[in-house]
């Protein structure tokens, strides 16, 4: 029976029947189609096919990345430079800088900076230390030009 209010969009009637489940043919339909989804085999994709980031936990967090064979060592000789170019910086904006300290400090530098470089070439050839050591080879050199010049005199 439906009646009509004075509303036109308003109507009330019976309510349609509830459509019956179907019937299971056993008690455990459920639980053994629950059983087959979880056990079957995924490939780690999702429905949009990207695979999901893998989950770090604490331990993966503490340790760091394996190291290609030489790795270790070309960090160490990079890191050598590194310092090296700190001290020299901080050792020229010094007023009291001596200039047979300075003179020794890049050649230091300089010798560091090529066993850096020697080092790297036995990493893979696109590794990033290789470019780092060539980049501090080249400062190296670039530095010891113009210490040959005399532009750290002027200043």
């Amino acid at each position: 029976m439906k009646v009509s209010g004075p509303h036109s969009n308003v109507s009330v009637g019976q309510e349609p029947r509830k459509t019956e489940s179907a019937p299971l043919d056993e008690a455990g339909a459920f639980g053994r189609i629950l059983a087959q989804e979880l056990d079957r085999e995924t490939d780690g994709k999702t429905a949009s096919g990207i695979e999901p980031p893998s989950v770090a936990g604490p331990a993966d967090l503490l340790c760091s990345d394996p190291k290609a064979p030489g790795e270790r060592s070309a960090e160490d000789r990079i890191q050598r430079v590194l310092e090296g170019l700190e001290g020299l910086v901080e050792q020229l904006s010094g007023n009291a800088a001596r200039l047979k300290d300075v003179g020794r400090r890049l050649e230091d530098l300089g010798a560091s900076a090529e066993e850096a470089w020697k080092a790297a070439q036995e990493l893979a050839p696109d590794h990033p230390l290789r470019r780092i050591a060539e980049e501090a080879r080249v400062v190296a050199y670039v530095e010891s030009i113009k210490w040959g010049r005399g532009d750290y005199l002027g200043a």
